[in-house]
């Protein structure tokens, strides 16, 4: 839930104390009502004054932004036989209250199996098959050189024989060992190292690979977010791999003012669009707004890169399981993507690849990869990248590659870097 950003409360699990104050012994009357209830702080990744900190500083940086008031956000806790509609329903009454919703759990974006290795990274080959990643080799920065990356999840083995060169931490939650082939996939496709084992990540030589996990004692996804936001520099990358009720996570309020935070700080966020088969468009929020649709008056625009999947053959067509719509930006494969995976159970596989990562989840972390290329051309070319001509960049039809059916599927384009870099959008230098 949040309060209204005029309501003034302590930002510490000791609100409640403050909240038995109110007239009409409102908060009383609800925990009478909902035998069991508590309320505590919903971001925890860092103390208010930090928030506060980076707050201020996103300001300065982006004249345009204006902040929420982060410390209004709280969370109620439940027990299984509260009502959690009628929980809600009852707190959006309370005139303090901006919005009250229930908070699903996040999931991984995909339901890929887990197989031995076989087949060829063809998302990294030339348009109209790839995004022509090894094309962008050939120039500074086009392998990722000095970017830093951060993936929003809940679990991964670090220490794969393909990763364990990047030194990855986890800066936040806990690690769910049935998430560790997921993570494992995806970060396997931004960044596999080049050391003649298993694959070639789109990024092999980024200089800094973390990741926050919105599982664990207390952690959320918005709190993950703030997590990443606290380590990226500006022009870093956030990769969130998480969908909620098959949706795209920016669908949650406070997920959506975090990413804002993290935009208006100069960092790039890649959001999966989810992969409920879903038209974005006729998604309506709590209130009955339309907030996805670009056409409606409604729209709000959180500025991150939404990514909808495609076949792996040319024409790329959408995967019926991939989210569609105005707010999609871009595509990539959402099918037979060949990366490193890893098992659910000790000893943890840290030598097992897969042939079939698939989904919004595969998508969003070719499109990721693309994200740190483009970063890397453009610092050594003309300048940096900030996230809303990032965004321009990778879902700008001219230079990229066009779904089958663009005028029904609503995926957007595939990045295309071989047109990319021929038209001199990043400056970029040939490093013969």
């Amino acid at each position: 839930m949040k309060f209204c950003d005029d309501i003034a409360l302590p930002y510490d699990d000791s609100v409640e104390q403050h909240l038995d104050r109110l007239p009409g012994r409102v908060w009383q009357k609800l925990k009478e009502q909902f035998p069991g209830i508590s309320i505590r702080v919903l971001f925890n990744a860092v103390t208010p004054t930090r928030i506060r900190q980076l707050v201020d500083e996103a300001v300065r940086q982006d004249e345009i932004y204006r902040p929420p008031n982060f410390l209004s956000y709280f969370v109620i806790d439940f027990p299984a036989e509260v009502n959690e509609e009628q929980l809600v329903s009852e707190l959006s009454r309370w005139k303090l209250v901006q919005t009250a919703y229930f908070d699903p759990p996040g999931e991984n974006p995909s339901t890929s199996p887990d197989d031995p290795r076989m087949g060829n990274q063809g998302y990294l080959n030339p348009a109209p098959d790839g995004i022509d990643a090894k094309y962008a080799r050939g120039f500074l920065g086009g392998d990722g050189a000095g970017q830093q990356v951060i993936d929003l999840e809940k679990g991964w083995t670090l220490d794969h024989e393909d990763l364990i060169a990047h030194g990855a931490n986890l800066l936040y939650g806990s690690i769910v060992d049935t998430s560790r082939p997921h993570g494992t996939s995806v970060l396997g496709v931004i960044c596999a190292t080049a050391n003649k084992v298993g694959g070639v990540g789109i990024a092999p030589e980024v200089a800094s690979v973390n990741v926050v996990s919105h599982s664990g004692i207390k952690s959320t996804i918005p709190g993950a977010i703030l997590a990443a936001i606290d380590k990226l520099p500006d022009g870093g990358v956030l990769l969130l791999e998480v969908q909620r009720l098959w949706l795209p996570t920016e669908t949650m309020l406070a997920d959506f003012d975090m990413i804002g935070l993290a935009i208006a700080r100069g960092v790039t966020v890649v959001e999966a669009a989810g992969n409920g088969g879903f038209d974005l468009d006729n998604f309506k929020d709590a209130e009955g707004y339309r907030v996805l649709n670009r056409g409606d008056s409604a729209f709000r625009d959180s500025g991150a890169i939404m990514v909808a999947a495609a076949s792996s053959t040319v024409k790329h067509e959408r995967m019926n399981l991939s989210n569609f719509g105005s707010r999609i930006d871009c595509y990539a494969w959402g099918e037979n993507v060949d990366c490193p995976t890893s098992t659910i159970t000790t000893p943890f596989s840290k030598m097992q690849y897969t042939r079939t990562f698939q989904g919004t989840s595969s998508a969003a972390a070719i499109i990721a990869g693309a994200a740190l290329l483009a970063q890397g051309m453009a610092r050594a070319g003309r300048g940096p990248l900030n996230p809303q001509q990032m965004r321009d960049l990778l879902r700008n039809p001219a230079t990229g590659t066009e779904s089958k059916n663009p005028a029904t599927e609503w995926i957007g384009v595939m990045p295309d870097f071989l047109k990319i870099i021929s038209s001199n959008a990043l400056g970029s230098v040939p490093t013969v």
